[in-house]
């Protein structure tokens, strides 16, 4: 159970720990907290940059397979940027073969995290609210893309960021080989953006019906080899 500070952590653990249960909370510095400086990249000004992406904090945890339900304040459901943090905090684990799911606090007076809800409802209400949590879908961020050319590059940055990145000086797409970053001679790449094509395609079923023929033209041009250049 991820969450938001120590305070939140804590009201979690103890309703786990009076239930018997083995659930585990995490508590996050903050909705973005799963996220940091991990080095320095040049970038192609030929300047020195940070380099941001998941800490190492999160490989001290085995996620292939594991439940976890993302429990964020209620503004998750009304601030954009917040939103955003826990879809890419989903998007994170999924990665890594986690199960995700997110628990919506509902506002209300007095309620803004978990623990201000158990102790306005006691933990027979929270725990409903934990089993009545809903399968994060990915498809969900990708509908929300605008379905331009924009909007299929950060399509593509979500699904396959972490194993493809452009070299401007070489000109030539690199693929991440688990050690260094390789060329792609074999166009890995090509294949990558026909399978975010048939994702963006799928993720049109979330689209307003009043645009969803446009979106999905504007998906299906990722499948011919002129749209993908």
């Amino acid at each position: 159970f991820a969450t938001e500070g120590q305070k939140k952590a804590l009201s979690l653990y103890r309703l786990f720990r009076d239930q018997g249960s083995t659930a585990q909370p995490v508590a996050l510095n903050g909705v973005w907290g799963f996220r940091g400086k991990t080095g320095a990249r040049t970038n192609q000004n030929g300047k020195r940059v940070p380099e941001k992406g998941a800490i190492p904090d999160l490989d001290r945890i085995t996620w292939d397979g594991r439940r976890v339900f993302i429990v964020f304040d209620t503004n998750a459901g009304t601030d954009p940027m917040v939103a955003a943090a826990r879809n890419e905090l989903a998007l994170e684990l999924t990665r890594r073969g986690a199960l995700v799911l997110f628990v919506d606090l509902q506002p209300e007076d007095g309620v803004n995290g978990i623990d201000d809800f158990l102790g306005k409802h006691g933990p027979e209400a929270a725990l409903k609210l934990l089993a009545n949590a809903r399968p994060f879908d990915p498809s969900e961020k990708l509908a929300k893309l605008p379905y331009t050319d924009a909007g299929n590059e950060r399509a593509f940055e979500i699904l396959y960021g972490e194993s493809f990145r452009y070299n401007f000086t070489t000109h030539q797409w690199l693929e991440w080989s688990d050690i260094i970053w390789e060329p792609d001679v074999l166009n890995h790449v090509d294949r990558a953006m026909l399978a975010v094509a048939e994702r963006r395609i799928e993720a049109t079923v979330k689209v307003p019906e009043e645009q969803r023929r446009k979106a999905i033209a504007a998906a299906f041009k990722l499948q011919n080899v002129k749209g993908r250049k």
